[in-house]
Parts: C-alpha cells; structure tokens; sequence
C-alpha cells in the first residue's frame, strides 16, 4: 500500500492485515441422570437356632452339607449318630432324611489320656467319626492287636468300628526308652613342643 506521508513524501507499507484472535468458550459438562432398572432389595437370612431335617439331594456328600450349613462333617456325623441315624457305616441315599444339628451343638471331644497312668491301664473310649484303629493305637500309645484282643466283639470284624462305639483300650504298653547318653570320646589333641631358637 502506497501512503503519503504529512512532509509529502510517499511510504510503501504492506496493507494491514486483521489477526485471527482466540476467544475461549467454556465448555459446561451437561449432568447425566442414571435410573436404576431394578431397585435392590435386602434379603434377611434366618439364622438357624434348632436342628433341622435335610433331605440329601443326588449328587450330595457330607462335606458339602456342612459346607451349605456351616457345621463341621463330624458334628454331623455324630448329631444323626445320636439319633439313631449311622451316616458312616451307611451310604447315604437321595431323599433320605438328615439332621444337621443347631450351631450351638458341640460335638463329643476325645478321651484325654492320663499323664499318670501305668502300662496296660484301660480306658474307655467313644469312637469318634473318622476314627481308625491304627491312629487310636498311635495316640493311645497301643497297638491295634492289643485293642482287639480288649473287644471281642471288635476282633470279631474290625470293619465294624462305627462312631459312638464304646472301646476298651490298653495305654502306654509301648513305651518310647530315650536312648541311653553316649559319652563323648576322647580324642588326642596336638601339643606343640618349644623348639630352641638357633
């Protein structure tokens, strides 16, 4: 562009030329509304204070019975022995009827062994669910031909052990002896002789 200065002499200049200038718009979110499909509801569940008949459903075992009603498979076991009801000799069935007992059932607990008693003294014992004769003789320090020959009816069929059975058992016939100490040996230990200094 061609101007003409105030003194009169002419200026060429480039014409002027708008510049783009950025003016921010802020941007408002915009608030989604969110409708539950189904309102939830609370579900109460009872808790049980008395037994309770279960009938076994196939493809049912005791484990995951007690699983389901968070009891222990032995408090089972020995609620429905009590009743009558042998769940260890006997296989159980669909749509047979089970006890599960109330969560404030404790269940029979073991014979302690006496720390006093001599070799050979009998007890009485209740066969728990789950017992076997090789891990009562092992914790009645006995073995299982000593057991038997205390249960005739027993030696009879071993297989016949069912929890609630009352045994005789003859303790601590087998006796840990500690081992004798055996005295450390002397061993020759070297000597140094002074030697004479040339």
């Amino acid at each position: 562009m061609l101007t003409q200065v105030a003194s009169g002499s002419w200026n060429l200049f480039a014409s002027p030329t708008p510049t783009p200038t950025f003016t921010s718009t802020l941007i408002m979110p915009t608030a989604t509304l969110f409708v539950p499909s189904e309102t939830p509801t609370l579900t109460l569940t009872p808790t049980r204070s008395a037994a309770v008949e279960y009938t076994v459903q196939a493809g049912d075992n005791l484990f995951y019975i007690a699983e389901q009603f968070q009891v222990s498979v032995g408090a089972i076991v020995a609620y429905n022995q009590q009743a009558g009801n042998d769940l260890v000799a006997e296989m159980m069935q669909p749509n047979q009827v089970i006890m599960i007992p109330p969560p404030s059932y404790s269940q029979p607990t073991a014979t302690a062994v006496p720390q006093d008693a001599k070799p050979g003294t009998v007890i009485e014992y209740p066969v728990q669910p789950g017992d076997i004769l090789e891990v009562m003789a092992f914790n009645f320090n006995t073995t299982v031909d000593a057991i038997l020959k205390a249960n005739e009816k027993l030696a009879a069929n071993p297989n016949l052990l069912r929890a609630g059975d009352v045994l005789k058992i003859p303790i601590n016939l087998l006796y840990l002896t500690p081992p004798t100490p055996i005295p450390p040996t002397r061993r020759p230990t070297p000597t140094l002789a002074p030697t004479a200094k040339p």
